[in-house]
């Protein structure tokens, strides 16, 4: 995901605009993705009982990558670790879906091939040990097409649209009952509302609909550029999209990378929540994601020179400080969890 920082708090934290009109969604569902190196992954599977009513309300639970990948070694949030805990049989008894956030186009993989390649390996490694890939979530394939790549809107998207259509029709996966229903996240306002729509209607005019879109907004900019009117962008992709009968969710994070702490990553994320109700009321898909990182003391959120790769940690900081680890995801009650982040944003969304 593309870094946001020198954020104000106080222009999160501020009232936010006006409700629109959207009605609400038909149903809703609910997804879950851990940051990658959190140290409590596999205690989800090993302490259920620590996020009992969190579990309940989570449809689907979102893994990257390196969460899906056999490493050779003991690494417990890697494959290997879940599967010494019995995590993919425990969800599928909980009725939880997996989903996998995977490339698509990027900028080591500017055909969308080698990604494509890379996609259905993920796929069959869960499926060996137990699991079943429900979801494919392409990383913003257009963004990174478009910024990274310096394709064409146009290539990007034939590009996207093929990966979409190999993927689906891929005679191995199909054979065994693992063809994944593949959707995309793309991001906000880098591509406007309009180019949304458009990039849309071209995977659906070359049978490649997206079975979901989930949009990564960068919230800094929507705060900080007057040109950018999120409540109505968001209101009209809302409608655009129900109308194209495709899920629409907006990820729910805290804006910044790194954040200092827990109760940071909670607090911006929550706040996020509210205005995201205001601006579209019910969604059909609420996604709770961490990708950031644990920034140290020193490093403030609104200093520019603190970013995912300069956290400025120091042997006073908490554990963790400097990698992909926060917020911790239990419990969901009496600490500043990931889990808890979840059941309060819920409590404003539904």
């Amino acid at each position: 995901m593309t870094p946001q920082h020198s954020l104000i708090i106080a222009s999160l934290l501020a009232s936010p605009c006006a409700a629109s009109g959207a009605g609400p969604a038909a149903a809703q569902q609910v997804w879950l993705a851990p940051d990658s190196e959190t140290p409590d992954l596999v205690e989800m599977f090993q302490h259920p009982e620590l996020w009992a009513q969190s579990r309940s309300r989570v449809s689907v639970i979102k893994l990257g990558p390196q969460q899906v990948r056999a490493t050779g070694k003991p690494a417990e949030n890697s494959i290997d670790g879940l599967v010494k805990v019995g995590a993919f049989e425990k969800l599928a008894a909980w009725h939880i879906d997996v989903a996998i956030e995977a490339p698509a186009i990027k900028p080591w993989d500017c055909t969308a091939v080698h990604a494509r390649q890379m996609t259905i390996v993920y796929i069959r490694s869960v499926n060996a040990v137990g699991g079943k890939v429900r979801y494919i979530a392409m990383d913003e394939p257009l963004a990174a097409g478009v910024r990274q790549c310096h394709d064409s809107f146009e290539g990007a998207r034939d590009k996207t649209a093929d990966y979409i259509k190999e993927l689906s029709r891929d005679s191995g996966l199909a054979a065994q009952g693992l063809t994944p229903e593949i959707g995309d996240i793309e991001a906000y306002p880098f591509f406007g509302a309009t180019d949304i729509e458009r990039w849309v209607r071209g995977l659906e005019q070359r049978g490649a609909k997206p079975r979901f879109l989930h949009l990564d907004v960068n919230i800094h900019r929507v705060d900080v550029d007057r040109s950018v009117n999120a409540p109505r962008d968001l209101a009209e992709l809302t409608r655009f999209l129900r109308g194209e009968n495709i899920p629409f969710g907006i990820i729910l994070w805290p804006g910044y990378n790194p954040v200092p702490s827990d109760r940071a990553f909670h607090d911006l994320t929550v706040s996020w929540a509210r205005r995201v109700h205001q601006a579209i009321g019910q969604s059909d898909e609420v996604i709770v994601q961490s990708w950031v990182v644990r920034g140290g003391a020193a490093c403030s959120m609104s200093d520019p020179a603190c970013d995912m790769t300069h956290p400025h940690c120091a042997a006073s900081d908490a554990a963790g400080c400097g990698k992909h680890t926060v917020p911790l995801n239990l419990p969901e009650s009496g600490a500043f969890t990931l889990t808890r982040t979840l059941l309060d944003s819920l409590r404003i969304l539904q």
